[in-house]
């Protein structure tokens, strides 16, 4: 079989398969040929506008189109493969109908004639015909299920990077992630299956039609009945379906909320507390479930006693068909097999409806995510900052920051600029705003106002991901992630670089790494766990110094340092401005505070003072022109 590129109908790529060497993983790999152009697209949508410094009102170019091109091309790549699907039922459903005929041949002409050989040759073709229906059906669900996986790695990386946006922008907690993993995993579920086998029940049930009607319209009877109970079903399970996704979610992100926090709640005794808490919460979930639980039993119940019924139906008015002389034993025979065939959609539809139902909810949800446009990124900046030596190299412009729902500024009017090869010292008392300019200036918390430019472009100019090759950031929280020191310090990359190594050195952690066990393939475990406080800082300032970005930008970088790693600190701060970094400092510390060769001094969010170092000093200390310090730094 050949794999093609193109990007036309799957079914035109769907080759004739000699039995002997049938395999159907065939199918898929041309369903995944296919495919597979559709990935780019959809990868270069998958970041939008938040990671950047443009102020709300102005807005990124966009790509036309009413969502993110990544989902639509997903979708558009499972309807492909659903039309696969669709060609491989029409062959099963043929193949399962093809039995019916050798059925009938055995018993109407074989049987009577005492015709051994047309016995066994029935068997025989009955036998083939079923074992390669069977085959076409395992391709068939390889075709969906692999789809479903092929869907979610495609999209794994869009939505994992609009779920960081959603955070970054709203603080809200995205199930995004789960809601994909649901919707790939019921790709092959029955609905799906139903559909594709629609073809096959509807030859069967022509054939069935001619050999006797009657038997044929309680079949479609059964059918459009069905279909009028998965109505009746989507209908009653909509909401408790929608109440139990809302009270499981808020449950799982308490748990994992609470989980997070195991260290303080075992060690100030807070569990019974925390328990009793969330009791009523925990109550409403499992009353939901029981609800919805409750439903689904009632309704597969009635499934069973419907279907039976059914069954018993079917049976009576064929023997009665018989008794009338209207068909013989071979076409009664012939036509249970043709009735199974043609009520086999029914069957797979009940029994995978439920699930269906919460695969197109977390499908909504999912189209919800990507409904925003995707940026286009044909104009941003792609090229590494070049900064000359003494020039600017971060500039804030009126810079302020109002949160989503909040009633204050943190930071309201702040200008600012850092030049290659110097230091910037924020100072200024706890809640000052600090922490969120350093946000601001790396681009994770999106400005209300103003403007942030980098080597002369504003942030929201930038490519994202060229833009992170640009900063390095020390936030207050140092988060490792679970892999080896290398890959952290390497920003997850491979960890063998001499760049890594000479990040690890300048920040003075590389002799440290050398006496743990794995050395630098050492496992930091989930947050940096296994290392301590003060590892792990260092650990952040390396991967903050890898690749030698332009920008660096330090918020406490020495919360958890004793006095030999504070003076590395302040010999890395030496280094950088001599390789020509522009670095901008938040701390407390006077020791840090030292290398700074301009200082600007903030309370509430506002600039209060800007200058070199030595006449800040002079003016908050040693002047009369700005009253003592109690009253301008009051609580530094």
């Amino acid at each position: 079989m050949t794999k093609s590129g193109n990007r036309g109908d799957l079914i035109e790529n769907v080759e004739p398969l000699h039995p002997s060497r049938f395999e159907p993983a065939d199918l898929v790999d041309t369903a995944e040929a296919v495919l597979e152009p559709s990935t780019s697209s959809a990868t270069d949508g998958r970041t939008g506008d938040v990671r950047t410094g443009r102020s709300q009102h102005e807005e990124r170019p966009v790509s036309a189109g009413k969502s993110s091109s990544a989902f639509v091309d997903a979708r558009r790549g499972l309807g492909r493969a659903r039309r696969i699907a669709l060609v491989l039922g029409v062959v099963s459903g043929a193949l399962w109908c093809a039995p019916a005929i050798f059925v009938y041949d055995m018993i109407e002409r074989a049987l009577p004639a005492e015709d051994l050989k047309g016995i066994v040759w029935s068997t025989v073709f009955i036998a083939a015909a079923i074992a390669f229906a069977a085959i076409f059906d395992v391709a068939r669900g390889q075709v969906l299920s692999r789809a479903g996986a092929w869907f979610e790695r495609v999209l794994a990386e869009p939505v994992l990077s609009r779920v960081f946006e959603t955070r970054l922008a709203t603080h809200a907690r995205s199930d995004a992630l789960a809601d994909l993993a649901i919707v790939s995993a019921r790709q092959n579920g029955g609905v799906a299956r139903a559909l594709s086998s629609a073809p096959g029940a509807l030859m069967a049930l022509a054939a069935l039609a001619w050999l006797a009607p009657l038997l044929a319209a309680l079949v479609l009877a059964l059918n459009l009945s069905v279909l009028a109970y998965l109505v009746v079903q989507r209908r009653l399970l909509h909401d408790p379906g929608k109440r139990l996704e809302r009270f499981m979610a808020a449950t799982t992100a308490r748990l994992s909320g609470l989980m997070r926090q195991a260290e303080t709640v075992r060690a100030l005794g807070l569990a019974p507390a925390l328990a009793a808490k969330a009791r009523d919460p925990g109550e409403r979930a499992i009353a939901a479930a029981r609800d919805h639980g409750d439903r689904i039993a009632w309704f597969r119940g009635f499934a069973v006693l419907f279907f039976g019924v059914f069954t018993a139906a079917a049976l009576g008015l064929g023997i009665w068909l018989v008794m009338r002389g209207e068909i013989g034993a071979g076409g009664l025979a012939a036509a249970v097999v043709l009735g199974v065939v043609a009520a086999r959609p029914s069957v797979e539809a009940v029994a995978g409806w439920p699930d269906w139902l919460c695969a197109q909810r977390a499908s909504a949800r999912l189209e919800t995510v990507f409904s925003r446009p995707d940026v286009d990124r044909s104009q941003m900046r792609t090229s590494p900052a070049a900064i000359a030596p003494g020039a600017p190299a971060l500039e804030v412009d009126n810079l302020s920051y109002q949160p989503s729902g909040g009633d204050a500024r943190l930071i309201d009017g702040v200008s600012l600029s850092v030049n290659s090869g110097e230091v910037l010292g924020l100072v200024g008392p706890s809640g000052a705003g600090k922490t969120t300019l350093c946000r601001l200036l790396v681009g994770v918390a999106q400005p209300s106002g103003g403007v942030v430019r980098l080597d002369g472009s504003p942030l929201s100019e930038w490519d994202p991901d060229v833009l992170g090759a640009q900063i390095g950031y020390v936030p207050q929280h140092v988060a490792l992630f679970d892999g080896r020191i290398n890959e952290n310090i390497a920003r997850m990359t491979d960890g063998g670089s001499v760049q890594m190594l000479e990040a690890a050195r300048s920040a003075g952690i590389h002799e440290a790494i050398r006496a743990l066990p794995d050395g630098y393939d050492f496992f930091v475990g989930d947050d940096g766990r296994r290392l301590s406080a003060g590892h792990r800082q260092r650990v952040g300032l390396a991967r903050a110094l890898f690749g030698g970005p332009p920008v660096i930008v330090l918020d406490e970088p020495n919360a958890h340092l004793d006095q030999v790693a504070d003076k590395a600190l302040a010999a890395m701060l030496d280094e950088l401005k001599e390789r020509g970094a522009a670095v901008v400092l938040a701390s407390h510390s006077p020791s840090l505070m030292a290398r700074a060769d301009r200082l600007l001094v903030l309370r509430d969010g506002k600039m209060v003072i800007s200058g070199e170092r030595e006449f800040i000093l002079r003016e908050l200390y040693g002047g009369a022109s700005l009253g003592p310090p109690p009253e301008r730094l009051a609580g530094e």
